[in-house]
């Protein structure tokens, strides 16, 4: 799913964002998504993960739970990446973590 912005909308009135979706199309016998946009002068587009999958569910759990709704800010780094630690060490990963911390930094 994706969400586009459109023409219309601006910085007093807030930005209105549109649902569109996304269209399989062939290429070289390979599946690619292809964005279907019903206006013809676009502002720009949003991409939305609905669902995640494995390390990346891992760090959405941990963001969210980590996440104060009263001040709108995280944890500290440490404490976030303690929580990611432990996680792995339960899911028989800990010895790989390093690398999982690699892939998850830029994620999270």
């Amino acid at each position: 799913r994706f969400y586009h912005l459109n023409e219309k909308a601006s910085a007093k009135k807030g930005h209105r964002f549109q649902k569109g979706c996304c269209e399989k199309a062939a290429v070289k016998g390979d599946l690619a998504l292809v964005t279907v946009v019903a206006e013809a002068k676009l502002k720009g587009l949003v991409y939305v993960n609905e669902k995640f999958d494995g390390w990346k569910s891992h760090c959405v759990e941990i963001l969210q739970r980590k996440f104060d709704q009263e001040t709108r800010t995280f944890a500290h780094d440490a404490e976030i990446l303690g929580e990611l630690r432990d996680v792995m060490q339960q899911g028989g990963q800990a010895e790989n973590f390093n690398q999982i911390q690699k892939l998850c930094m830029p994620f999270l």
